[in-house]
């Protein structure tokens, strides 16, 4: 009887919320009437409504924690080919960095810094076939969490991952890829984009300004079945879940379309591109269906969907007329 007495109280704790692990995990992102409890433009952490459990919050935290330590090495490499430069005829590099998600993250192989079987294959070899070729001139900083939205990425950014010596740097090129999580977490596409909007115009301030922003547009995703998670408080017109992420990630690429067009006077948009690399992942005639030869979960690129996607970049800041060639 003891045992069934605390059998039935651990049940009624649990579904009552209780426990770290259970607030996290039966906390929504989005409120039912729409309300969301991050705002994609105010810098954020993870917290009990981004995180999915506590053991994803805590390796949100260490993950956070690894990226501003690989940021000070990286600082510190420039650095010293500066120095190095003083007293040779050696050129150096330039500073690429990728700033990110999940989608991102995958260039070092890992998703919250923990290696998954998706990614492998990918870090080093695509990285080596891509980026760090021979002959590109690039040393490169991935600044990636899987799972995070705009706003956790506005916060790494002012907590450790922008540093002086890349974002003062006039030949830095920053790649930005960030977005989709929001949509997936039941944020609208206007919220969305204008989180995508503040993390541009957050490196377009606190970084030099003859350095480059090149900004993806969100690629597609057909994992459709998480779009069950998030209605309510996102349902159609009958109360049942949509039925595809894409009508949304159409909305965030032609408003981004429209504020980044390349006859935009601003100055400072003439430092950003924007780059389409979708195309490569949408099966040929077949209404827009996503290739799972390339994105076999239909939301992450597999090794030669990097290799693609990596291509695709180095296409976008060729053609804008960025010298990436070896000296």
């Amino acid at each position: 009887l003891a045992i069934f007495l605390m059998l039935a109280l651990a049940v009624l704790y649990r579904n009552n919320g209780g426990g770290t692990n259970d607030a996290f995990e039966t906390t929504p992102f989005c409120s039912a009437d729409g309300t969301c409890h991050e705002k994609p433009t105010k810098p954020s952490p993870r917290t009990i409504y981004s995180a999915k459990s506590k053991e994803q919050y805590d390796l949100w935290w260490n993950a956070h924690a690894i990226l501003n330590q690989t940021a000070q090495e990286f600082a510190s490499r420039l650095e010293s080919a500066r120095e190095e430069r003083k007293t040779t005829t050696t050129g150096n590099k330039r500073p690429l960095i990728l700033l990110g998600d999940s989608i991102t993250e995958s260039w070092i192989g890992t998703n919250m810094q923990l290696e998954v079987p998706r990614t492998k294959g990918i870090y080093p070899e695509v990285l080596q076939q891509t980026f760090l070729e021979p002959k590109y001139n690039l040393d490169v900083l991935v600044a990636a969490i899987g799972g995070d939205q705009t706003q956790h990425l506005l916060y790494r950014l002012e907590h450790g991952q922008l540093l002086p010596q890349y974002g003062d740097d006039p030949e830095s090129i920053f790649v930005v890829l960030i977005g989709t999580n929001n949509l997936g977490a039941g944020e609208l596409p206007v919220p969305t984009t204008e989180g995508i909007v503040a993390v541009v115009q957050y490196l377009l301030d606190h970084t030099s300004s003859d350095s480059h922003i090149l900004l993806l547009k969100l690629l597609p995703r057909q994992d459709n079945h998480r779009l069950v998670n998030i209605c309510p408080p996102r349902c159609d017109s009958k109360g049942k879940p949509f039925s595809s992420f894409q009508p949304a990630i159409q909305k965030v690429n032609q408003a981004l379309e429209e504020l980044y067009s390349p006859d935009d006077n601003d100055d400072g948009h003439q430092r950003v591109t924007l780059a389409d690399c979708g195309q490569i992942f949408v099966k040929e005639g077949d209404d827009g269906m996503v290739n799972e030869g390339l994105m076999p979960d239909l939301l992450h690129p597999n090794t030669e969907g990097m290799k693609l996607l990596g291509h695709c970049i180095l296409a976008a800041l060729a053609d804008n007329g960025l010298d990436l060639s070896a000296a």
